[in-house]
């Protein structure tokens, strides 16, 4: 079973009061179920998006491979490899030299308690090209951490 999905957004994404930027984003998607335990998939998002002098234009992305095994209707567990590269600080403005350009990994369990509620828990380790996350002793490269989330479907 396979799922493609792309999407596509054109137009003006900055407030009335500025000029236009104009700004073309694209996001493709892929999931692909090779047994009835395990699930891969890919994503990879691309935009441009012109400068305020509109003589420029500013590109951004963002990727990640995926993979999920499922124990049963109940538990299942996903790891994850991503990167975000945003030189320009169009998405993530950080105001350092390389603004927003990091790669990180996660892995989570997902448990079901019924059809349409999800808990899960996930490690997420992340390393950006700049100091751009806090820490005690100011800012470092990396951060690791722990995300507890429910999800409710109605």
């Amino acid at each position: 079973n396979t799922l493609f999905n792309w999407s596509t957004f054109f137009g003006n994404e900055v407030p009335d009061s500025l000029p236009n930027q104009f700004r073309i984003f694209n996001d493709f998607y892929l999931q692909q179920t090779l047994s009835d335990n395990i699930q891969v998939g890919a994503l990879f998002d691309i935009g441009i998006q012109e400068n305020s002098a509109h003589d420029k234009w500013n590109i951004w992305n963002t990727g990640y491979l995926m993979m999920k095994y499922i124990f049963s209707s109940s538990f299942s567990t996903s790891a994850r490899v991503e990167y975000y590269f945003d030189s320009k600080g169009i998405i993530i403005p950080t105001g350092t030299e390389n603004n927003y350009q990091s790669k990180g990994a996660s892995i989570n369990l997902d448990y079901a308690p019924v059809t349409n509620v999800l808990l899960r828990a996930e490690f997420r380790s992340i390393i950006s090209k700049d100091n751009i996350y806090a820490s005690e002793n100011g800012l470092k490269t990396s951060d690791n951490f722990i995300v507890l989330s429910s999800s409710i479907l109605f």
